[in-house]
């Protein structure tokens, strides 16, 4: 019993060494007398964490603790660094056989603009059962179950990461970084797949597992090289219009500059706006810009 009592404690002090809510406020913590992990050397036994406004500013056995910080007595305890989950569905979903509760993936295979901060719930229960085994941060993305159409999943691309931080009452609390990196279910070589007309799982002759691998890494390279082209040439649309809007106002700078305060009105011009009171100003007009 023991044990289970130094193992738990152990946990919770892991998270005050990490984000404890109190010290994001500006508050001052210190973890005295336990053996610190520090995983970049020797344990160092009796040693001291110090939290300044949820940053460990110091550590070790000869550390003071600063004035009017709250001081944690872990004598007997360990204290390690926060385990950090590179990739899971951690607040995206809740119970498995009940679907409402689930927000971890789309309909249709390609879903690049979905972003895991948008479905995080932040009052989710496996939240604290994981900060209170020591994970403090984790990424936190949309899954597919698998990858291709027919290969055991219904998306290629599910979308983007988030890295949240396990202590929060809100998303805007949680998110340490609203996107990670792009999450993209790699096609495989299955042999096997699951027939829903008999309920078990049957073998796919080599051969034809092949070729859909092949069809499917064929669509997933079709679609990364549409995107590149779509994104050169929204970047060339918008130097191109820069330039032109760039030259046409030095343009319209120069004229306005140019032109006397008692230049006539241009009769060719139809359907203008009200002419401004100011002179050396420009009228909008249905097929040119022209002056008062």
């Amino acid at each position: 019993m023991s044990a289970i009592n130094r193992t738990l404690g152990a946990a919770a002090i892991v998270m005050l060494s990490v984000a404890p809510a109190g010290a994001q406020n500006g508050a001052s913590y210190a973890i005295t007398g336990a053996e610190v992990h520090t995983l970049a050397g020797a344990s160092m036994p009796g040693a001291t964490v110090v939290i300044n406004n949820g940053v460990i500013t110091a550590v070790g056995t000869d550390v003071d603790v600063p004035v009017g910080a709250q001081v944690i007595n872990a004598t007997g305890m360990h204290v390690y660094p926060g385990l950090f989950d590179a990739m899971t569905t951690l607040g995206l979903t809740e119970i498995g056989q009940v679907d409402v509760t689930n927000d971890y993936r789309e309909y249709g295979p390609w879903n690049p603009h979905l972003v895991a901060a948008t479905a995080v719930h932040p009052a989710s229960e496996h939240i604290p059962v994981a900060r209170a085994n020591g994970v403090t941060h984790a990424v936190t993305a949309p899954s597919s179950g698998g990858g291709f159409r027919g290969g055991g999943g219904s998306a290629a691309i599910p979308g983007q990461g988030t890295l949240i931080n396990l202590d929060g009452w809100t998303v805007e609390e949680m998110e340490a970084q609203h996107s990670v990196g792009l999450v993209i279910n790699w096609p495989t070589i299955q042999t096997m797949r699951f027939n829903f007309q008999t309920f078990n799982r049957e073998e796919i002759p080599y051969r034809e597992a092949k070729e859909a691998y092949e069809e499917q890494l064929e669509a997933l390279t079709e679609w990364i090289e549409s995107a590149r082209h779509q994104l050169s040439s929204s970047r060339r649309w918008r130097r191109r219009w820069r330039a032109r809007f760039r030259s046409s106002s030095g343009w319209m700078a120069r004229r306005t500059s140019e032109t006397p305060s008692n230049t006539p009105r241009n009769k060719a011009s139809t359907s203008c706006s009200p002419a401004p009171e100011a002179h050396g100003r420009w009228r909008t007009c249905w097929r040119r810009r022209t002056y008062p």
